[in-house]
């Protein structure tokens, strides 16, 4: 079988590294040895094929005994008019070929092969009768190696997935989160015959364990029997997560209490989890563990907590008795006996009459069960017109259910292949049935004959109606970003129709264009479209799909620079905002201009496995900016530069030294060059400390440790103008960075060290470190230099020879060349070198001798600089080199990763691979298919239920987690808007609560005081206006001009009186522009930022945003 080869697959990090952060090396080994087979390509499978393909196994294969009709290019993107009447798995083999030239795709026609089903590592069927079902899922368990079996449907607006993976499946890491370290700051040990180990950790590093977890030990002093211990487990975790016991036999609890001295790494021991599935047969019959995705859907019983639904809540049989979970489980098992009742038809769109059929069959089903799966309440009006609606759209398969469940079956592949992640156990249901218009659907608008006529559309018709298709169709959408969720939404609009007749308007800008690594995800995009404009190649290929959509194809970035292209006209034109943005500032941007323009916004975002999506709705809902999460925590910078604990720091360091090294030296020497004591003196002017000026202008000595740096280190002591000078210039570097620097450090703090309190300096989490001596013949020694050197050649113009990057051309330069030689290195005091202990720093430089006069240093580098100036060679010019992670011919990553592994060598931390190097320091975002096109597909059903102007209550946040069991998706109802009321609140600089008055009373962050015909007033007739129709006295009003206020008017201010008679007398317009210089054209808006207001009663006011209608 192919998953079981035992050659190693090349995997290509460039094209691979977004997903590689997600699984990890050895996991995307074992997809590349799987082979999976995926029977019925309609919409979903489409959708399941395309994700399994792009996650990078070794071989797909298609199989398909239908042909493609015009309902199918609803949802099978892949498909276009030409293919109607071809085998579908044979219609669009190519163009799934086409997704991953790394990827064997193959097609299949006619009956199921049961014969070869021993040839797949995972079989997924999907539309496939369940008679047929049944007999592939017990080939797959009867196979010598058991295959892992997934069926899954979707009907109208639910979906089905069920997962058997064999009688005996190991899951080898069941979250995915990375693995916990942290530092032991003591251990002590209880007196008991079953030994606890009380562990405490360092504060600012705890450790996000839960009671029954397992951890091993390893380094500290006095710690090898307990280090010998092996995965021991955890009980009693603190609250703040920084104290917890474990329990270990006597004997360990002995040496430790004996021997233990200090220090130590605490790492959390992640177990394997061994499942056992059921076949399908016994699943239908006992479903058991079923996710609940949306508690508010259960039954009335669960919802108002009765007695029966307390009698087993917290068991399996909650969800399935009294869940909609369960009521979907029994929803689709009288599907499949309708099917087969009639020939595999399914009941056709708003055939009431099938629909009451379909109860029937569900009720008589239902009283067959045992009691432990049998649905209770199933006739209550809320639970049967359930089943009623279901029945109602079962023909259709709608482009937003196909990209959830494709998503979710996906990422239930990978899980098969590699034991990577928590596998769905075994089964799973949603609905999307509260995107139903309120008003019941007419009957003509889903007959048979509108279904045909809709061609296409034939989908939506028969679950909306065709009134609300022609919305649809209708729609101006803005959708801000084309990368990977850009490209999921575009395919998702162009399967539903949106903007498809001559009033609508899909306008996409993005301002980025195609990299290799977006292609594993980006799936709209092929290797010839590198390079090219992301909107622009994503709008062709959509329009590929369907012709009929009407796209507009931007390249401009959403901003304030950009509010000359996105003006008022340009927003007011909008129905809805889809944002498909990587970055909270730019979505935080984007959520403003909704905000005040009231147009709604569709959020959504995604970090590996995870992702969350919101609804955003005018006078409704909170808006996007009003939660955020909290800041990353930083290491100290006296961690990073002196004392780190793990590899983040050195990674941290690593990173500022190459871009100090290689683009902001160059960048400052460049500005001396051509400005000379100006650029000096315009860094006085923009309140440079003189510590920080020198810094730039040669290094500090007491960092540089042996070397120059800054504008002296390329003009005058380091002026590489040939490649053995800048090998030169890298091995000493090496020498500065990785051994001075540590000699240094040692001499201020020797091993021996106390602080004032005698408690030994070097006490975790500080790590003691250790001077490394160059090795030509250590790879990573070399690794630093060949990169150092070739860096260091592009800053200075110097082309490099053929041998640049051959190790033993670099090693015999570096033994033989005059320019290579490093000056032995002497430590001197240093009184300045920060601890992270304030008043430990504060006394030692009080003790240290006085600095030299700092400014009298500047101006003689300035002179020295100048002078070296003065006989560089004619045309120098230092070149920068920005960071760029994603290219591995240009040294960047060689750089850092050997730079941040010397330094965990420094430290004795925990060295890792180039590529994990590239993750930390490129900052590199987890990415993959299957969360990105689930995350689409969800803010796609919010589009339906705004389109439908359904209530707050239909509409739905989502938060997910497709590594954990369940899979974990949990929806939730949006946070509604505030509404800012009349009340005392505190006033914190006079302590006490004050009176403040809301004006309108009830307002809310959609709201705002809009001032018609500003353009032809004066600061003057402005406040008399809000005095006049508003009650309103203005006290005070300042703009912002950058980062700084400026006082327009005060009433309160001294010294205002004369610039208020002025400025009540000048135009509103001539005032802005002056102050901020910008100008203001006809029919834009201006918002006044900073404004205070009273009542005629001296009561503070509290008024929505105000804003100048020109």
């Amino acid at each position: 079988r192919i998953m079981m080869l035992d050659t190693q697959q090349e995997i290509d990090e460039d094209l691979q590294s977004r997903q590689m952060a997600v699984y990890g090396r050895e996991s995307m080994q074992k997809l590349k040895r799987a082979s999976v087979l995926i029977s019925g390509i309609n919409g979903l499978g489409a959708e399941v094929a395309k994700n399994v393909i792009l996650a990078n196994v070794h071989a797909v294969t298609l199989h398909d005994e239908a042909c493609a009709t015009a309902a199918d290019l609803g949802s099978h993107f892949y498909l276009t008019t030409s293919d109607i009447g071809k085998n579908r798995a044979q219609a669009c083999v190519q163009q799934m070929q086409e997704l991953n030239p790394g990827v064997q795709v193959t097609a299949l026609s006619g009956q199921f092969p049961l014969e070869r089903v021993h040839e797949f590592s995972v079989i997924v069927v999907i539309g496939m009768p369940l008679a047929a079902a049944l007999r592939v899922n017990e080939c797959c368990r009867t196979a010598t190696s058991p295959v892992a079996f997934i069926r899954t449907d979707v009907h109208g607006l639910c979906g089905a997935v069920f997962v058997d993976l064999g009688p005996s499946f190991t899951c080898l890491d069941s979250t995915g989160e990375a693995i916990k370290t942290a530092i032991v700051a003591h251990i002590s040990a209880s007196n008991d015959k079953d030994t606890l180990l009380q562990v405490q950790c360092v504060e600012d590093e705890p450790l996000e364990l839960d009671d029954d977890d397992t951890v091993s030990f390893s380094e500290g002093v006095g710690m090898d029997v307990l280090n010998a211990a092996g995965p021991l487990p955890v009980s009693n975790v603190s609250k703040g997560k920084k104290m917890f016991d474990v329990k270990v036999p006597t004997a360990v609890g002995n040496a430790v209490r004996h021997t233990y001295q200090m220090g130590g790494l605490v790492t959390e021991q992640r177990q394997p989890k061994k499942l056992t599935c059921r076949s399908l047969h016994d699943f239908l019959l006992e479903p058991g563990e079923l996710w609940e995705v949306d508690e508010s859907k259960m039954s009335p019983a669960a919802t108002t907590f009765a007695e029966e639904f307390l009698a087993v809540m917290g068991t399996p049989a909650a969800n399935v008795r009294f869940g909609r979970a369960g009521l979907l489980h029994l929803a689709f098992r009288s599907l499949d006996e309708y099917a087969t009742q009639h020939g595999g038809v399914l009941p056709p769109a708003g055939d009431e009459a099938a629909a009451t059929e379909l109860f029937d069959i569900a009720s008589k089903i239902n009283a067959s069960s045992d009691v432990g799966s049998r649905v209770e309440q199933l006739h209550e009006p809320s639970r049967s017109e359930i089943i009623l609606k279901f029945a109602s759209g079962a023909s259709a398969v709608l482009p937003p259910l196909a990209a959830i469940f494709g998503g979710i079956v996906g990422q239930e592949v990978v899980k098969a292949a590699t034991g990577k992640f928590h596998p769905i156990h075994q089964g799973f249901y949603m609905d999307a049935l509260d995107c139903l218009p309120s008003e019941k659907i007419p009957a003509t608008e889903r007959s048979p004959d509108a279904i045909e006529a809709a061609g296409r559309y034939g989908g939506q018709v028969a679950v909306f109606g065709t009134s609300f298709v022609s919305r649809l169709q209708r729609l101006r959408l803005f959708l801000v970003g084309s990368g990977a969720l850009g490209c999921e939404f575009l395919k998702g609009f162009a399967l539903m129709g949106i903007a498809t007749m001559d009033e609508g308007e899909v306008m996409v800008t993005d301002d980025d264009v195609i990299e290799k690594s977006n292609l594993s995800r980006q799936f709209l995009f092929r290797n010839h479209n590198v390079g090219q404009s992301k909107s622009l190649s994503a709008v062709q290929a959509v329009q590929r799909m369907n012709p009929e959509l009407r796209a507009r194809a931007l390249q401009d970035r959403v901003s304030p620079q950009t509010e000359n292209v996105f003006d008022s006209r340009f927003w007011e034109s909008l129905d809805m905002v889809v944002n498909a943005l990587d970055n909270v500032k730019a979505r935080l941007y984007v959520d403003d201009r909704c905000v005040f323009f009231c147009k709604p916004l569709l959020e959504s975002g995604t970090l590996g496995t995870k992702c969350n999506t919101q609804v955003v709705l005018p006078h409704l809902t909170e808006n996007y900016g009003a939660s955020r999460d909290p800041p990353e925590k930083e290491a100290p910078q006296c961690a990073v530069h002196n004392f780190p604990h793990n590899i983040d720091q050195c990674l941290v360091l690593a990173h500022s030294e190459f871009v100090g090294n290689f683009d902001t030296v160059p960048r400052e020497v460049c500005e001396f060059m051509s400005k000379g004591k100006e650029w000096v003196s315009s860094l006085v002017g923009a309140n440079e400390s003189n510590s920080a000026i020198l810094d730039k202008l040669r290094g500090d000595a007491r960092v540089m440790c042996g070397m120059s740096g800054g504008c002296h280190d390329v003009m005058i002591a380091e002026h590489s103008a040939s490649w053995e000078q800048c090998v030169g210039w890298a091995r000493r570097k090496f020498e500065s960075y990785f051994r001075n620097r540590i000699m240094q450090l040692l001499h201020n703090f020797p091993p021996s060290s106390t602080t004032s309190q005698g408690v030994p300096f070097w006490s975790p989490p500080k790590r003691l470190p250790k001077p490394i001596i160059f090795d030509a013949s250590d790879q990573l020694h070399m690794q630093f230099v060949m990169a150092g050197a070739n860096l260091r050649a592009f800053m200075m113009g110097v082309e490099p020879p053929p041998s640049c990057c051959d190790n033993e051309a670099i090693a015999s330069l570096l033994k033989s060349s005059p320019a290579c030689t490093v000056t032995p290195f002497t430590p001197s005091t240093d009184a300045t070198m920060e601890t992270g202990n304030k008043e430990e720093d504060e006394r030692r430089r009080a003790a240290a001798a006085p600095a030299a006069d700092e400014q009298e240093l500047i101006d003689a580098c300035v002179n020295e600089l100048k002078a070296a100036q003065a006989v560089l060679p004619t045309g120098f010019t230092p070149r920068m080199n920005e960071f760029e992670k994603d290219d591995d011919t240009n040294f960047h990553m060689d750089f850092i990763s050997s730079f941040g592994n010397l330094r965990a060598r420094n430290y004795s931390i925990e060295e890792v691979e180039k590529f994990q190097a590239k993750l930390k320091a490129g900052r590199i975002i987890p990415a993959i298919a299957t969360t990105t096109a689930m995350a689409t597909g969800f803010v796609c059903l919010e589009l339906y239920k705004q389109l439908a102007e359904l209530p707050l209550a239909s509409r739905r946040n989502l938060f997910a987690n497709l590594a954990l069991a369940g899979p974990m998706l949990a929806l939730s109802e949006p946070m509604p808007c505030q509404k800012i009321a009349s009340g005392q609140r505190w006033d914190a600089e006079m302590y006490m609560d004050v009176d403040e008055v809301a004006y309108p009373e009830g307002h809310t962050l959609w709201d705002k005081l809009v001032i018609e015909g500003a353009g032809l007033m004066t600061l003057g007739s402005l406040i008399e206006l809000f005095k006049s129709e508003h009650g309103l006295v203005m006290r005070q009003l300042m703009l912002l001009v950058g980062d700084k206020s400026v006082t327009i008017f005060s009433a309160t201010l001294p010294g205002m009186a004369a610039k208020n008679d002025e400025n009540t007398a000048r135009s509103l317009v001539a005032i802005i522009e002056a102050e901020m210089g910008i100008t203001l054209h006809s029919g834009c808006y201006f918002e006044l930022p900073a404004i205070i207001f009273e009542t005629k009663d001296g009561d503070d006011v509290k008024t929505p945003k105000v804003v100048l209608k020109i």
